[in-house]
């Protein structure tokens, strides 16, 4: 019996040391190498487009030497990716620019590998708007000099020429900036010019009225007319964009040209659209309030003399302040930019159409019957008409968003004695103020965004119309004064129906 025992401790102290030797013979060796596999189910995003096209999931399998998943870290040149270490057997990233995205996966065994996934943009539907204040301002024998505004999101522009009035048969070349200099026209010969406005990712914007005919000059030595003189502006004619000028005669001339700029420099000048055929002319298109200095030079269609040199820089005009004031019925309809009050008067109504974006400049106010002082005269006044649809809202918003002040906003839209706006299907945003309705003004305003105005959302004081604010989203409409958000201050002998409205911490009180 003690044989039979000894001999299998001897069995088990054997099979210990085989085992051991294994053991240590499969750890100096290694049962194999670790691997990593990674792969993306898209090959390519598109930024911006949908949900579907916009994210790729990285499917990822690592195993170390034993064959147990492994962890891995994974980096991108595109996107942050969140919780960069993983044992997960996918992760997802989302396209945020065009190019190459590249993701990068190693194991923590050491392998690396990378896969890549082409980003691209989507496919244009927004066209630009089309560029403003397109002159000519000088001739040569091949071609001419012209100057715009920008335009914005706009890269470059095409500026287009033809022999006829017709854009179908012009041929455009491509500038930058806002300026351009054509060139490889023939001499002597009269030309048409469009521009329109282009950049990647967007619709190339619709053409300007044509201007011209301009005809190029002869190529050949020519005598220059003599430069008009007596140039003068009639001071009583100056508005806030317009401004009479006249001049002498000028023997061989068959037109003339006004040249304008806010620095006295004739060559920076822009010429407004001429010639004027007579010894007077109106140049309009100016800004309020601003000192223009003009130049008149005269000008020879049958290119048997060189346009004159210009006048000299005495002529100086400042342009009056300015107010946008409406006593008709007009409608709006596109685009519309006010840099000056809107005055909606007693006789007056604005009815914008859907779709419409109506851009205000810092400080700007919308007053519907601000001039009018008797406050029983019920709904006789001005009226601003909002027609807006769900799906194609009116915007009112500042060309230059306030951060830091509400003087840095529009100002915001009021409502005075017997006026009214019927509102619908608006998105009212960065007034440094907010809607008022003050003294029997009249709003119904329905289906509406009031948010992100700097004083608060619709103020009602001393409104002995009825208003009604209704399925409404009002909200973060920060009370400068109070610093405290608010929505609807109601105050004042105000009638006032409220409701179905929404938004965060949406508050509706009075004021003490």
């Amino acid at each position: 019996m003690k044989t039979s025992r000894s001999i299998v401790w001897v069995l088990l102290l054997g099979l210990v040391l085989v085992l051991g030797s294994c053991a240590n013979i499969l750890q100096l060796f290694g049962a194999a190498d670790p691997t990593l596999t990674i792969s993306a189910d898209t090959a390519a995003l598109v930024v911006g487009g949908t949900a579907a096209e916009t994210s790729v999931t990285i499917t990822v399998t690592a195993l170390d030497k034993s064959g147990k998943a492994d962890t891995y870290t994974a980096v991108s040149n595109h996107a942050t990716i969140a919780s960069v270490t993983k044992t997960t057997a996918s992760f997802t990233i989302t396209a945020v620019a065009v190019g190459t995205a590249e993701i990068t996966v190693t194991s923590a065994g050491g392998v690396t590998k990378t896969v890549t996934v082409t980003v691209t943009a989507p496919a244009a539907t927004t066209t630009l708007a089309t560029p403003a204040a397109f002159t000519k301002t000088a001739m040569t024998a091949d071609g001419g000099t012209f100057t715009w505004t920008a335009v914005t999101n706009a890269s470059d522009y095409w500026l287009y020429h033809s022999t006829s009035n017709s854009i179908s048969s012009a041929v455009g070349t491509n500038f930058t900036g806002t300026s351009g200099t054509m060139t490889g026209l023939s001499a002597s010969t009269a030309y048409y010019f469009w521009l329109t406005a282009d950049a990647t990712g967007y619709l190339e914007s619709d053409p300007t009225a044509a201007i011209g005919p301009y005809t190029t000059l002869s190529g050949v030595a020519v005598t220059p007319l003599a430069t008009p003189g007596t140039f003068a502006y009639v001071a009583a004619s100056v508005t806030d964009s317009t401004a009479d000028f006249s001049w002498n005669a000028v023997t061989n001339a068959t037109g003339y040209y006004v040249y304008y700029g806010t620095a006295n420099d004739s060559a920076a000048a822009t010429s407004w659209d001429g010639p004027f055929t007579g010894t007077t002319g109106t140049v309009t298109g100016l800004a309020p309030s601003t000192q223009y200095y003009f130049f008149v030079t005269a000008y020879d269609s049958t290119a048997a003399h060189s346009e004159s040199a210009k006048s000299a820089s005495t002529v100086t005009a400042t342009t009056v302040a300015s107010q946008y004031t409406i006593t008709t019925a007009v409608n709006w309809s596109g685009a519309k930019h006010l840099t000056q009050n809107l005055y909606i008067d007693q006789g007056g109504s604005v009815t914008i159409a859907a779709g419409t974006v109506v851009t205000l400049d810092p400080g700007v106010y919308i007053y519907v019957n601000y001039t009018t002082t008797d406050n029983t005269d019920y709904l006789t006044g001005g009226k601003l008409i909002v027609n807006g649809t769900s799906g194609s809202k009116v915007t009112f918003k500042t060309s230059v968003p306030p951060t830091t002040s509400y003087t840095e906003g529009w100002y915001g839209l009021y409502v005075y004695a017997g006026g009214s706006a019927v509102i619908a299907n608006a998105i009212i945003r960065d007034a440094g103020n907010y809607c008022a309705i003050e003294n029997s003004g009249a709003l119904n305003i329905q289906d509406s965004t009031i948010s992100l105005n700097w004083d608060g959302g619709i103020n009602v004081s001393n409104s002995h119309a009825a208003t009604l604010v209704q399925n409404n989203v009002i909200e973060n409409n920060f009370l400068y004064n109070f610093g405290s958000e608010w929505e609807l201050d109601i105050g004042g002998n105000a009638f006032v129906t409220y409701a179905g409205n929404t938004g965060s911490d949406l508050v509706a009180f009075t004021k003490p």
